[in-house]
């Protein structure tokens, strides 16, 4: 069970809104023994919260605006597979923390978002906006490949995927991502296990929008 929160604010008023619901999401991966092939899916039912909490504000007449009742997020389907290209079979155990091999990994996916039949975007809501949102079932998907450069030591990333539109006056766009994993020093710790830190940078990319990310962890 997953508990899902969103907050948003009123560009005039300033104020906060605070709704929680819950729902369940459930997954399945398949991994024949000994074999490149590996295959999941992934189905999160839909989630709604119904009770808005709003601070020193009449949810009927907050600054001239009319407060949501309740914020909704459609169900999700989601299935994939991956396919990895490397001197040893990958369903299986080879010995040691890390593989630390050169090894290609192919993936891809398709995903199903569901309706939201009286939808309205937060965002646009926050900026004084009626914007109709998930009128229809959206499609996505994701392509993108991993390769081991230096084994335990460089990764490379790269991808592309479908962004659909959940808007009815706006399109689906597709993005471009990229990313660079190290691995940069390996120690023992915990019952004398074996741990490797990771730095890694990300990007994402498409028409309007650019993001950029830097992440510090174990490598994996």
């Amino acid at each position: 069970m997953k508990i899902h929160e969103r907050v948003g604010a009123t560009a005039a008023a300033a104020v906060a809104l605070f709704v929680a619901g819950a729902g369940l999401e459930a997954g399945a991966l398949y991994k024949p023994f000994r074999e490149d092939l590996r295959i999941g899916a992934t189905v999160a039912l839909p989630v709604t919260g119904e009770d808005v909490d709003v601070a020193a504000c009449d949810p009927l007449d907050c600054e001239g605006h009319i407060l949501p009742e309740r914020v909704a997020v459609p169900f999700e389907l989601a299935v994939g597979a991956a396919w990895r290209l490397g001197p040893t079979r990958w369903n299986q155990f080879v010995g040691g923390k890390f593989r630390d091999e050169r090894a290609l990994i192919l993936a891809g996916d398709v995903r199903i978002v569901g309706t939201t039949p009286d939808g309205m975007g937060l965002e646009a809501f926050s900026r004084d906006l009626h914007q109709r949102s998930g009128r229809r079932v959206s499609f996505g998907a994701n392509v993108g490949a991993e390769w081991e450069a230096l084994p335990g030591r460089l990764r490379l990333r790269g991808g592309t995927y479908w962004e659909p539109g959940r808007f009815a006056d706006v399109r689906g766009r597709p993005h471009v991502t990229a990313g660079v994993e190290v691995g940069f020093f390996t120690f023992r710790f915990w019952w004398n296990k074996k741990y490797r830190l990771r730095l890694g940078v990300t990007g994402d990319f498409a028409p309007r929008y650019g993001n950029a990310g830097l992440s510090f962890g174990f490598w994996g």
